[in-house]
Order: C-alpha cells, then structure tokens, then sequence
C-alpha cells in the first residue's frame, strides 16, 4: 500500500431495511486498477441510506482486491478474476490462513461474504477496460442470467465461459446466483463511474429489491445505457482470445465493439503482424501491462437463435440428444453433463450445445465432457 494512502474497508456499503426480499451482491475492484465501480457502489449505498430507501432485501457492496486498489495496479501477485476454480476454493478452505497470498487473502475474505448469503441471490461484478468501450455485460449462459441481463440495456457477451477459467461470474454461477459482469468503459473515463450507477440502479430494480417507482430517474438510466449503446448488437458471442506473447503491441486507438474483417491487422507480436482471424468486432483490446488476454473478438447473434434456444431448454430436448447423435451420451450422476466424443464435435453439434447451454467443457481421453449450468 502507498504510504499515507488511506485503507479501504471490505465492506463498501451494506443497505437493508429489514424487509423480506432477494440480495444483491456488487463486487467492485476485483482488478486494482479499476477503481470506478468501488466508487459507484459506494455512492448508491449512500443515497439509498440518505432517501431512506424501502428497500426488499439487501444490498451488499464489497471491494475486490484492496491491496492492488491501494496501489493501482490489477493485481499483486495474481490475477484475483482468474482463482475462483473449484479446486483452488477448495483449496483455500483447508489452507492455514497464515500462508495465504496477497490474493489468496483477499479470496478468502470475499468467499467469507458469499458464504453468508442466503436465500434469492443476485449479482453485479463492476470492471472497467483498458481501452476505450461502450458499457457491455458478460454473463455463464443460463436461462436466469438471461432475463436478468435482458433487464440492462447494455450489449452481452456470451461464451466467456468456454474459454476463461477461475472467474468470479463462473463461481457465482455455479453457487445459483443470477450473476452478471459489467464492463463500463476505460478505466480512468468519467462516465464509467456514471455507467455503473445506473446499472446498479436498474439491477435494484430488475432483482426486485425496488420497484420502479422507487427510482424516478430509472428512465433516464436506462436512456443513458441505450444511447451510449447505440447502433450495437444486443448480443453478440466470443469467437476467439488472443493470448498475449513476447512483445506484444496494440496501435494506438482502437476501440471496443470497432467492427474487423478477417486479414486486417490488429496488433504485432514479436515483430511480426497478428491478422483478424475472422470477421467481427474487437473487444477489450489489452492498453496495459499486466493481464494474459491481449483482445477477443466478437460476433452478432441473431435474436431468433436465442429465442429458439430458450424454447428448446424449456422442452429440456436436451435429453433427446444422445439418441439422435451418434457419439452422444448422458454422464452419470447429478453433473448434467453429455460425454461427446470429441471427433463427433463438428459446426452442427456445436450449435447444438450451446443453444441448449452446454458450454463448460473439459477433455476426458478422446471424449468431450460438456455440462449445462443450473438455472
């Protein structure tokens, strides 16, 4: 921590007025370099409290990592956004504290939060970017964090889950919250401050822990969102990660959502070009030193596919597949998992997959074990 540098407090702010209702949990600052939604959700906290708000439920705030927040860095000694896998919270359960990481301890007291609510759990996870963004969310495809996201109108980036491991989201997933991650600009920009009030706002309400009515300036919240959103596809899906190697370099300037086109150049690595790969639209192109993802790239998804796909889940025709699909069984057990066999995996069965939800993924010997999230 800098010195003099006063300390943050884990708890951000914790608003209830003892009525029966749902909880809302907002982690802020997960990365230390993004301070902008400790400092939204603190400002909420206050104004619900000053207005005497008739809030059902609770809301909990907490700040993420505060060593790194104290000296503006994303993280210390790990990148806390990527040790929420299974096994390394279980691992922490069991650990002596007293051998704990910067990070491990700043785990460790988050999961102390998480583990003590109960009941209707919703959740935001605050984050800014690098470079230059319209506001957008992420979110593990399930048919609840679908509604949930269709109440932000902010753009939403799907299939995170199939290629980054150890998040936040994915633990709260995989706990039953309806969860969501926001991104609200570039780190250091006034308005991303502006854009997660609003979409803390507009949760409250969405969750059910306010009625519209509550917030008179919902409308112009969610105007807010939609006109700095303009013009951009309600969903779009990852199609590609590029990880970061030696020498790594962006040019100057590019801005999340710009649209690509498969050839073009996006960045140089070890003096040599990196071309678009594919057709899409850039996001979270990577302007700072620490992190592992140097951009990802993006493509729309028509509103009839996911309209198509809620309808199938609903049916659950999901149990049919293994006995249309040659190659196709179901796991035992309560995992909700299909084992594939990997060979099987082509464009259809792929679609088929993820239009059902299947999208966690890990390799067993020449077979592919998918599961579907709860929910």
């Amino acid at each position: 921590m800098t010195e003099n540098q006063p300390k943050r407090s884990r708890i951000l702010g914790r608003y209830s007025q003892q009525s029966p209702g749902p909880t809302l949990l907002v982690c802020a600052g997960l990365h230390g370099n993004e301070p902008a939604g400790v400092e939204a959700a603190a400002a909420v906290c206050r104004v619900l409290a000053q207005n005497n708000a008739p809030l059902r439920g609770e809301l909990i705030c907490v700040a993420g990592n505060l060593a790194a927040l104290a000296d503006k860095k994303r993280y210390i000694a790990e990148d806390l956004n990527r040790m929420w896998t299974p096994e390394q919270i279980a691992a922490s359960r069991v650990r002596d504290p007293s051998s704990d990481s910067v990070e491990q301890r700043e785990q460790r007291e988050i999961l102390a939060v998480i583990d003590g609510i109960e009941g209707r759990r919703f959740a935001l996870d605050l984050h800014t970017t690098s470079g230059s963004t319209a506001p957008f969310a992420l979110m593990a495809d399930t048919l609840a964090n679908q509604r949930f996201a269709r109440q932000i109108p902010v753009p939403v980036v799907m299939g995170l889950e199939e290629s980054v491991n150890g998040t936040l989201l994915s633990h709260l997933s995989d706990l039953g919250f309806d969860a969501l991650v926001v991104e609200s600009g570039q780190h250091t920009a006034a308005v991303a401050d502006d854009h997660h009030q609003a979409v803390i706002w507009i949760a409250l309400v969405a969750a059910g822990l306010l009625r519209a009515e509550d917030v008179p300036a919902l409308g112009g919240l969610r105007r807010q969102l939609r006109a700095s959103t303009a013009g951009l596809p309600a969903v779009v899906e990852l199609r590609y990660i590029h990880p970061v190697g030696e020498g790594f370099k962006l040019p100057d300037g590019w801005v999340g959502f710009r649209e690509i086109k498969k050839g073009e150049v996006l960045a140089t690595e070890g003096g040599k070009s990196i071309p678009a790969l594919l057709d899409g639209r850039i996001l979270m192109p990577r302007y700072q030193s620490l992190g592992t993802d140097g951009f990802f790239v993006v493509q729309a998804v028509r509103p009839w596919k996911l309209m198509l796909g809620r309808a199938l889940r609903r049916m659950h025709l999901d149990l049919l597949l293994p006995w249309v699909w040659l190659g196709v069984s179901r796991e035992p057990g309560p995992t909700r998992g299909l084992r594939v066999r990997t060979h099987r995996i082509g464009r259809v069965l792929r679609a088929a997959l993820r239009a059902f939800g299947y999208r966690r993924r890990h390799k067993d010997g020449d077979d592919t074990v998918c599961f579907q999230r709860k929910g």
